[in-house]
Protein backbone atom coordinates (compact mmCIF):
# COMPACT_ATOMS: atom_id res chain seq x y z
CA UNK A 1 0.00 0.00 0.00
CA UNK A 2 1.34 3.40 -0.96
CA UNK A 3 -0.12 5.28 1.99
CA UNK A 4 -1.17 8.93 1.86
CA UNK A 5 0.53 11.18 -0.66
CA UNK A 6 2.53 14.07 0.67
CA UNK A 7 1.26 17.58 0.14
CA UNK A 8 4.17 18.35 -2.21
CA UNK A 9 3.39 15.32 -4.38
CA UNK A 10 -0.30 16.27 -4.54
CA UNK A 11 0.69 19.81 -5.52
CA UNK A 12 3.01 18.52 -8.24
CA UNK A 13 0.39 16.14 -9.65
CA UNK A 14 -2.24 18.91 -9.65
CA UNK A 15 0.13 21.38 -11.34
CA UNK A 16 1.10 18.84 -14.00
CA UNK A 17 -2.56 18.13 -14.70
CA UNK A 18 -3.38 21.84 -14.93
CA UNK A 19 -0.55 22.22 -17.47
CA UNK A 20 -1.93 19.29 -19.50
CA UNK A 21 -5.34 20.99 -19.50
CA UNK A 22 -3.72 24.25 -20.57
CA UNK A 23 -2.18 22.43 -23.52
CA UNK A 24 -5.62 21.01 -24.40
CA UNK A 25 -7.03 24.55 -24.32
CA UNK A 26 -4.25 25.83 -26.58
CA UNK A 27 -4.82 23.01 -29.07
CA UNK A 28 -8.55 23.84 -29.11
CA UNK A 29 -7.86 27.50 -29.95
CA UNK A 30 -8.36 28.96 -26.47
CA UNK A 31 -5.93 30.79 -24.21
CA UNK A 32 -3.79 28.10 -22.53
CA UNK A 33 -4.96 27.92 -18.93
CA UNK A 34 -5.91 24.79 -17.00
CA UNK A 35 -7.30 24.40 -13.50
CA UNK A 36 -7.70 21.57 -11.01
CA UNK A 37 -9.72 21.55 -7.78
CA UNK A 38 -8.48 19.46 -4.85
CA UNK A 39 -10.30 18.33 -1.74
CA UNK A 40 -8.72 18.50 1.73
CA UNK A 41 -6.91 15.17 1.18
CA UNK A 42 -5.38 16.34 -2.11
CA UNK A 43 -7.66 14.29 -4.38
CA UNK A 44 -8.75 15.89 -7.66
CA UNK A 45 -12.51 16.49 -7.54
CA UNK A 46 -12.90 18.68 -10.64
CA UNK A 47 -10.82 19.96 -13.51
CA UNK A 48 -11.33 22.39 -16.33
CA UNK A 49 -9.67 24.60 -18.88
CA UNK A 50 -10.13 27.85 -20.71
CA UNK A 51 -12.88 27.48 -23.31
CA UNK A 52 -13.19 31.08 -24.54
CA UNK A 53 -12.19 30.11 -28.10
CA UNK A 54 -14.00 26.79 -28.16
CA UNK A 55 -16.99 26.09 -30.35
CA UNK A 56 -18.01 23.06 -28.31
CA UNK A 57 -17.90 22.01 -24.66
CA UNK A 58 -19.22 19.25 -22.41
CA UNK A 59 -22.88 19.68 -21.39
CA UNK A 60 -23.44 22.45 -18.87
CA UNK A 61 -20.04 24.10 -19.47
CA UNK A 62 -19.43 27.59 -20.84
CA UNK A 63 -17.69 28.02 -24.19
CA UNK A 64 -17.05 30.76 -26.71
CA UNK A 65 -17.52 33.58 -24.18
CA UNK A 66 -15.26 35.82 -22.12
CA UNK A 67 -16.60 34.07 -19.01
CA UNK A 68 -15.28 30.65 -20.05
CA UNK A 69 -12.11 30.90 -17.94
CA UNK A 70 -10.50 27.74 -16.57
CA UNK A 71 -11.32 28.69 -12.98
CA UNK A 72 -15.00 29.20 -13.85
CA UNK A 73 -15.02 25.91 -15.77
CA UNK A 74 -13.90 24.12 -12.58
CA UNK A 75 -15.99 25.99 -10.04
CA UNK A 76 -19.20 25.70 -12.06
CA UNK A 77 -19.01 21.91 -11.61
CA UNK A 78 -19.44 22.15 -7.84
CA UNK A 79 -22.73 21.44 -6.10
CA UNK A 80 -23.99 23.91 -3.53
CA UNK A 81 -22.24 23.56 -0.21
CA UNK A 82 -19.32 24.56 1.95
CA UNK A 83 -16.16 24.58 -0.16
CA UNK A 84 -13.71 26.27 2.20
CA UNK A 85 -11.48 23.17 2.44
CA UNK A 86 -10.92 23.00 -1.33
CA UNK A 87 -7.80 24.19 -3.13
CA UNK A 88 -7.77 25.58 -6.67
CA UNK A 89 -4.57 25.00 -8.66
CA UNK A 90 -4.14 26.83 -11.96
CA UNK A 91 -1.45 26.84 -14.60
CA UNK A 92 -1.41 30.64 -14.55
CA UNK A 93 -2.09 33.42 -12.07
CA UNK A 94 -5.68 34.57 -11.91
CA UNK A 95 -7.10 36.27 -14.97
CA UNK A 96 -7.88 39.45 -13.04
CA UNK A 97 -4.14 40.09 -12.85
CA UNK A 98 -3.42 39.50 -16.54
CA UNK A 99 -2.34 42.60 -18.42
CA UNK A 100 -1.91 44.78 -15.36
CA UNK A 101 1.17 46.96 -15.20
CA UNK A 102 3.12 47.81 -12.13
CA UNK A 103 2.98 51.46 -11.06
Amino acid sequence: MLGMMTSNLCDEIAMRRSLELAWDAFRAGSFPVGAVLLDASGAVIAEGRNRMGDGDAPPGRLRGTGLAHAEIDVLAQLPLGDHRALTLVTSRSHACCAGRRRP
